[in-house]
């Protein structure tokens, strides 16, 4: 398809590893079962995490150029939006709200998403 590929095979996978690892992460913070320090505004950042410095490091390449890159881009970001209303919730002890978001509401259908968006990027610029 193009003269542009993913650096290897390990850079999309371990994207989308790392995807899934923060995803536990978060989960462990809204239940209550990690000590971990964190900060909203961080959370909400797109940009700090594997993901968001992989877009921000491939984003002038030819694979930043193809429109679901775009739409990728997007949807992380909201991703990151919505995780930070999610700890929020679970702050003020909206537990019922944040489980259904998690498991079946708009951060599960992004983050299926963004896993998806990204396999298929590979698919076409590997």
């Amino acid at each position: 398809m193009s003269d542009f590929k993913i650096n290897s095979a390990t850079d999309i996978s371990s994207v989308i590893k790392a995807h899934f690892a923060w995803k536990l992460k978060i989960k462990a913070i809204v239940e209550g079962n990690s000590n971990e320090l964190y900060d909203l505004k961080t959370i909400a950042s797109h940009n700090k995490c594997v993901l968001g410095k992989w877009i921000e490091k491939v984003k002038f390449d030819e694979i930043g150029q193809d429109e679901r890159f775009f739409m990728l881009k997007e949807k992380h970001g909201r991703f990151h939006e919505l995780t930070a209303e999610i700890i929020q919730s679970a702050r003020l002890g909206n537990m019922l709200q944040v489980s259904k978001e998690i498991s079946t509401g708009e951060y599960a259908q992004l983050s299926r998403k963004v896993v998806t968006l990204l396999t298929e990027l590979y698919k076409d610029y590997k």
